[in-house]
């Protein structure tokens, strides 16, 4: 029986549990006591299997009174809470539509008045295209007034003038008929009398323009054989100038020539004379170097036999034999130390080569600007080209002179980029540094061809 009694009393809370559950989502309000007898009237059949135990039922009147109380109280907290959420996203739906209504209206006055705006801009420009047209309307109108009345002055002067020299006209036209009348009856008497004159005259003149036809047509023939001469002699004038002008130009090349080839020469000769002097100093290094080698290797033997003599005047003092008395030593000069050699020249040393590197680059530019202006003819008149050449003459000979003017400087820009480049390892401080053997390469090496970048040594090596 009290099994029975714990399963019923079970299923009663799972009932009273799920009764407010079904009302919640009906959407009900929650009952209050008077109205939760039905429940009563359910749960009676139930008691009725329970009416054996007395004791049982004294126990389960709270659990069950528990158990009706709960559900009750579980749907009302239900309901409450239902019913808060609902209040919260019906405020929360409102003040979003009230958030959205209102930025609807904002955005709608905004546009209203950009609208009002645009309708305003375009009035006031109408209104300012409409104002420029009367303005111009009113300025053509005021011009074509002006004119007219600047017309209708005009026309009055005119007409004036016309009436002042009609006036003047006539009043001549009278006084020439008067005068005709008069001349008609003169003009008779001395028509006579200038008909014989005329004739002699008309004579005299025929034969005086005769006179100067022939005069002219003369004059006209000598003028024509003057112009003939002199265009004859500025035509040799002009091919003497030419010839000469021919000549001094192959001279001067020639010149050019010899003076670039005795440069060259010098510059061969300097270079050859330095490489020798270079050589002689190094054979004589090595010379050195060599006695010095020779010296340190008697030494190296006189010291060895000292010291084997030196064990052998021990052995005999510990054999009680007579000590042998040492040869004395001779004094031999030390071998001259190799100086340390240095890893890059002075601040001082790489000015005074920058100073040098800068005097050959700028005459070594006026050289090339001069050979090229020698190759495009900027020294001449211009007249080169098109003078008319009367004479046809070979010019094989200064094609080849400018080919090796071209050659030369060729030679000549490469010998600028070969001291930019020095130029440039003086900034680095690398200058005078032999990019083979890593030595500094001499001073007067580098005097004599600044733009070096071997040593006397590495350059004889690679010739060989």
């Amino acid at each position: 029986m009290a099994k029975k009694s714990k399963t019923v009393r079970k299923k009663v809370k799972a009932k009273a549990s799920r009764k407010p559950k079904a009302k919640l989502q009906a959407k009900a309000k929650p009952k209050t006591r008077s109205k939760a007898k039905p429940k009563k009237k359910v749960l009676r059949p139930k008691k009725k299997v329970l009416k054996g135990a007395k004791s049982v039922k004294r126990s389960s009147k709270p659990a069950r009174r528990q158990a009706k109380a709960k559900p009750n109280k579980a749907a009302k907290l239900k309901a409450q809470k239902t019913a808060k959420l609902k209040a919260q996203q019906i405020a929360k739906l409102k003040a979003q539509q009230i958030a959205k209504l209102k930025v609807q209206k904002l955005a709608k006055l905004k546009a209203q008045k950009a609208a009002k705006l645009k309708v305003q801009k375009a009035a006031k420009l109408k209104a300012q295209k409409a104002a420029k047209l009367k303005a111009q309307e009113l300025a053509k109108l005021k011009a074509e007034k002006a004119a007219k009345l600047r017309a209708q002055k005009a026309a009055k002067l005119k007409a004036q003038k016309l009436a002042k020299l009609k006036a003047r006209k006539a009043a001549k036209l009278k006084a020439q008929k008067a005068a005709r009348l008069k001349a008609q009856k003169l003009a008779k008497l001395k028509a006579q009398k200038l008909a014989k004159l005329k004739a002699q005259k008309l004579a005299k003149l025929k034969a005086q323009k005769l006179a100067k036809l022939n005069a002219q047509k003369l004059a006209k023939l000598k003028a024509e054989k003057a112009a003939e001469l002199k265009a004859k002699k500025l035509a040799a004038e002009l091919r003497a100038k030419e010839l000469a002008k021919q000549k001094a130009e192959k001279a001067r090349l020639r010149a050019e020539k010899a003076r670039l080839k005795a440069q060259e020469a010098a510059r061969l000769k300097e270079e050859r004379a330095r490489i020798r002097e270079e050589k002689g100093r190094l054979k004589a290094e090595k010379a050195a170097q060599l006695k010095a080698e020779k010296l340190a290797k008697l030494e190296a033997q006189r010291a060895a036999k000292l010291k084997a003599q030196e064990e052998a005047r021990l052995k005999a003092q510990r054999l009680s034999v007579p000590p042998v008395v040492p040869l004395p030593r001779p004094s031999v000069p030390a071998p001259p130390q190799k100086p340390q050699a240095k890893v890059r020249y002075s601040d001082k040393d790489l000015a005074e080569f920058k100073e040098l590197v800068i005097g050959k680059l700028e005459s070594a530019r006026n050289e090339l600007k001069y050979l090229q202006d020698q190759i495009n003819n900027t020294d001449s008149n211009g007249t080169d080209d098109t003078a008319a050449r009367f004479v046809n003459l070979d010019d094989s000979a200064l094609v080849m002179e400018k080919e090796h003017l071209s050659t030369l400087a060729a030679r000549q820009l490469q010998f600028i980029k070969h001291l930019e480049n020095a130029l440039q390892r003086i900034e680095n401080k690398t200058y005078g540094i032999c990019r083979v053997t890593g030595k500094l390469i001499s001073k007067k090496r580098l005097r004599a061809v600044p733009h070096a970048t071997l040593s006397i040594d590495a350059k004889m090596a690679q010739e060989s």
